[in-house]
């Protein structure tokens, strides 16, 4: 397991790195995870996860606003569309860390294929003035779509949200099984929210 610090000096060499030396303010707004499943779609919606980094020094605003994953499976096609991704490296001596790694999306939508990769994703925020810990370990969204069959598989969605100050503990996990068939895909999503005393 690599450290932190290591992760964001190894994303210097591909992306934007930027250091600064003032406090920052992480918050996330509106984690909401939607599972619709019927006869023959499956409907997996994630809206409005918004991580918003404000440098109140020179008023830095980092904001990733509305990461949708709409996951519609009929007879012979597969969609899967992800709206208005926003992202920006951040380092910061006060302890405070966001870091994404390796994102890919391709979108290629046709009558008999559709693929969407994305690879990678990883977001670390601590602020350690507040003592507040939020963590997204690998994000995977694999869909493969032929002719007669379709893939689609998200890997460990972990949004993990600790402030010891209210003791307010939320754990959601989504992870999981795409059973394929010759013209039909089940997507079974586990979640639990927990609230810590």
């Amino acid at each position: 397991m690599h450290s932190l610090h290591a992760m964001c000096m190894h994303c210097d060499s591909a992306s934007h790195y930027h250091a600064y030396t003032f406090m920052q303010h992480v918050c996330i707004l509106a984690v909401r995870v939607n599972v619709i499943h019927r006869a023959s779609m499956s409907y997996v919606l994630i809206e409005a996860v918004r991580v918003n980094v404000t440098h109140r020094a020179s008023l830095l605003y980092v904001l990733i606003v509305a990461v949708r994953v709409n996951v519609i499976h009929t007879a012979s096609i597969s969609y899967v569309l992800i709206v208005a991704v926003s992202v920006n490296v951040i380092h910061i001596a006060s302890m405070s860390y966001v870091l994404i790694v390796a994102v890919s999306v391709n979108v290629i939508h046709r009558a008999s294929k559709t693929h969407v990769l994305i690879v990678a994703v990883s977001v670390n925020v601590i602020h350690s003035a507040s003592m507040t810990h939020v963590l997204i370990v690998a994000v995977s969204v694999n869909v493969i779509h032929t002719a007669s069959m379709s893939y689609v598989h998200i890997v460990a969605v972990r949004v993990n949200v600790i402030h010891r100050a209210s003791m307010s503990y939320v754990f959601i996990v989504a992870d999981r099984n795409l059973i394929r068939h010759s013209s039909t895909s089940k997507l079974n999503v586990c979640m639990f929210l927990e609230n810590l005393p």
